[in-house]
């Protein structure tokens, strides 16, 4: 059996986000952090616990890693926060997936010499 800890600091002090103990994948967890389910406080670092070896792993540069590929992959962008994770964590030439502009209705970013969808 093996679980992450998410660990973000907020207001200056170090805490472990709520995990769910019943095998979480990778995925599901660079997904919900990638949702921003993880931005209370800046986050930090992410560590894989495996109770059948009794050990622990930093594992924040892979997720950094995978949650750059997720969010080109999902052509999503990522909060601010977990921007900043990723920045931090290995990936600081990390280009932000391209922003989407919703040219199908009066979206705010929307430049007037763009055409109307039909």
């Amino acid at each position: 059996m093996s679980f992450y800890l998410v660990r973000s600091i907020y207001q200056g002090q170090p805490f472990i986000h709520e995990t769910d103990l019943n095998g979480i994948t990778r995925e599901q967890l660079v997904d919900q952090i990638a949702q921003g389910q993880y931005d209370t406080g800046d986050l930090d670092a992410v560590l894989h616990i495996d109770l059948t070896t009794n050990q622990a792993h930093d594992v924040s540069a892979e997720i950094a890693e995978a949650l750059a590929d997720h969010s080109h992959r999902m052509n999503d962008t990522l909060t601010d926060n977990v921007q900043a994770f990723v920045e931090e964590h290995g990936m600081s030439g990390f280009k932000p997936a391209p922003y989407r502009l919703d040219l199908t209705g009066d979206h705010p970013d929307r430049h007037s010499h763009w055409p109307r969808a039909a």
